[in-house]
């Protein structure tokens, strides 16, 4: 098992995070994302009203995925070297990049609106996979240079944050989870059982008492690793 919860602490692989701390690194967490520029609770929301439209009128508008991409990557604090890339995708690559956008919000709606008909955890590999192009999807290739592991994770912790967690270099050197389509499912899995674990047991996210998702678990453990870099 790649976590494990007693009495006092959180373990995830080689990161042990002490649980009386998990409220505070969720607002540190927050507050230096607010730091960088970007609101992630109003990007979330952005994301909302994309994923609204599709589902009701199944329209797509790949320039305005893109201008949210590139806000996301401002989110991860690496825009000055993939906000070049994401817009050579949308110049050289659209037809792809229409194609990646498609297979995300047609996940992201299984797991917004009604019931979903099968449990996240049986598609996380394969849906990154797919996405980066390791896997093709009924015949085609989605995979776009340049747009990798760690944009395409926060691209799915963002559409999907009751289920999907962002993976970057740090979360991999510290935890020893190899950043790649089995280890963030490994990642993202270990991150949904602990909010689930954190919220059964009434340890939540705030004094108001909302209840955590796998998104604000992935933010406590960014925010862990900045702290111990």
């Amino acid at each position: 098992m790649d976590y494990r919860i007693d009495s006092e602490t959180v373990q995830i692989h080689n990161i042990s995070i002490n649980k009386g701390d998990f409220q505070r690194l969720f607002l540190y967490g927050r507050n230096f994302d607010l730091s960088t520029g970007t609101d992630s609770d109003a990007l979330e929301a952005q994301q909302s009203k994309v994923l609204e439209k599709f589902h009701t009128s199944r329209e797509l508008d790949v320039l305005d995925l893109v201008k949210l991409m590139k806000q996301i990557a401002q989110w991860g604090n690496v825009q000055g070297r993939l906000n070049w890339r994401i817009e050579d995708a949308y110049q050289f690559e659209k037809e792809k990049l229409e194609d990646y956008f498609k297979i995300v919000l047609t996940v992201a709606e299984e797991f917004s609106f009604g019931v979903p008909t099968f449990d996240f955890a049986q598609i996380a590999e394969t849906l990154l996979r797919i996405l980066l192009g390791e896997e093709s999807f009924n015949g085609v290739e989605i995979g776009i240079d340049g747009i990798g592991p760690f944009l395409t994770t926060s691209v799915l912790r963002f559409y999907i944050p009751n289920h999907a967690a962002a993976m970057n270099s740090s979360v991999e050197r510290v935890s020893g989870l190899p950043l790649s389509p089995s280890g963030w499912a490994r990642y993202r899995k270990c991150c949904e059982n602990i909010a689930g674990e954190m919220n059964s047991v009434k340890l939540f996210r705030d004094q108001a008492g909302a209840s955590w998702r796998t998104a604000d678990i992935d933010l406590v453990v960014w925010q862990f690793v900045r702290e111990h870099s």
